[in-house]
């Protein structure tokens, strides 16, 4: 950290600097000859990746896998070697190559047919500890801040000075002939108990005037997406101990949540949407490939005598000896329920479920829209 420190000096984040007040008019951005603020390449480039932050990123992580969302977090181990990285979700291994873009984000690089291509996560340090994760986050540094919002990193320098950078600045080969530094309006406040750092991007902006204010804890500033009031640790941006640890706790969330997985243990196959099983599992790994399809499917009704607001017949269905999970659900055009265990085959449209509780993955279940029986009565095959 003493690269780090030393090239905050020469950005003038200094002990002792002040803020303006939030209300002032932001000073003056200086120019790119003004060494105290916008030193040429190689020491902005120095600060903003030095070696300490790379090393700090070292090891193993337990983060939110890039499919995942906010509300639906689902931990992904990934293990960082120099710049190789190493993945898993609870199905599959999987390499990268660490592309570190900056001073707060990553990306993991895969091949592509033209090129390369993968998930970006956002990343913090702090006396050689760092986090990552996806959201709007930042460090306090001295008296100054570096933040991360949208496309932007944010730079609260002395005497309260505030400027931004794109992130696409950073990126080698797409960096372009003029520095990159806009003014901006940034600071530390406190917003009654609590302390914020508020950021008012530039006229221009997309959506600008506006204000984003950020919660401040110590040094950190912002929070993950995944970060959750009450959640018990390991939260899904955080390092721990080594790769087996890493994966005995994504095995054990994805024995429990992950649609394919679940849907293997009852014996579906992907490819197969004849079945209950086989249709999620199918679904769950790669949606894209049926959503709006019309498909028939073998199953045994489970609840089939919930009525809703429209008078229809909301139906379970689920496979023989499979009755808790997967289920998928199907609202056939009938005015009398149908019999818990009785055997139908079902034709619908694929469609995304709206309402699921047998997975917190609700986002990778189908349903079948528009569905009519077929064929009833019988013993399922």
């Amino acid at each position: 950290m003493h690269r780090l420190w030393s090239g905050l000096a020469l950005l003038g984040i200094a002990a002792g600097c002040k803020r303006a007040a939030p209300e002032a008019a932001p000073a003056p951005v200086a120019t790119a000859a003004d060494d105290a603020w916008v030193p040429d390449d190689a020491p902005l480039r120095a600060l903003l990746d030095p070696p300490a932050r790379r090393e700090a990123l070292q090891g193993t992580w337990l983060v939110a896998n890039d499919r995942s969302g906010p509300i639906e977090p689902v931990p992904l181990a990934l293990t960082i070697t120099s710049d190789v990285v190493t993945t898993w979700d609870g199905r599959t291994e999987r390499r990268a190559r660490l592309d570190s873009r900056g001073p707060c984000e990553l990306a993991l690089m895969r091949p592509t047919p033209t090129g390369e291509a993968g998930a970006t996560y956002r990343y913090r340090v702090h006396d050689g500890v760092a986090e990552i994760g996806q959201g709007a986050i930042g460090e306090r540094l001295g008296d100054g801040a570096m933040v991360c919002q949208d496309a932007f990193v944010y730079f609260l320098l002395g005497e309260g000075r505030c400027a931004r950078r794109s992130m696409s600045w950073f990126l080698v080969g797409s960096r372009p002939a003029s520095d990159g530094i806009e003014r901006a309006d940034c600071g530390f406040r406190r917003d009654g108990d609590q302390e914020v750092f508020f950021i008012v991007p530039p006229a221009g902006t997309p959506g600008a005037p506006r204000e984003y204010v950020l919660p401040v804890d110590g040094w950190r500033i912002g929070r993950f997406d995944t970060d959750q009031p009450g959640q018990p640790p390991p939260l899904p941006h955080t390092r721990v101990a080594d790769a087996a640890t890493a994966r005995a706790l994504v095995d054990a969330d994805a024995r429990a949540n992950d649609p394919v997985l679940i849907a293997q243990a009852a014996g579906g196959v992907i490819g197969d949407t004849t079945t209950v099983p086989g249709l999620v599992a199918t679904y769950a790994d790669a949606s894209s490939g049926v959503i709006d399809t019309t498909v028939r499917v073998r199953a045994t009704v489970i609840r089939g005598a919930a009525m809703r607001a429209d008078d229809s017949i909301e139906v379970w269905l689920a496979a023989p000896g499979h009755p808790d999970r997967p289920r998928i659900y199907c609202i056939p055009p009938l005015a009398t329920p149908l019999a818990d265990g009785a055997a139908i085959t079902v034709e619908g449209k694929v469609c995304a479920a709206l309402s699921v509780d047998w997975t917190q993955r609700r986002g990778t279940v189908p349903a079948l829209c528009g569905c009519a029986i077929v064929a009833d009565g019988g013993a399922p095959p």
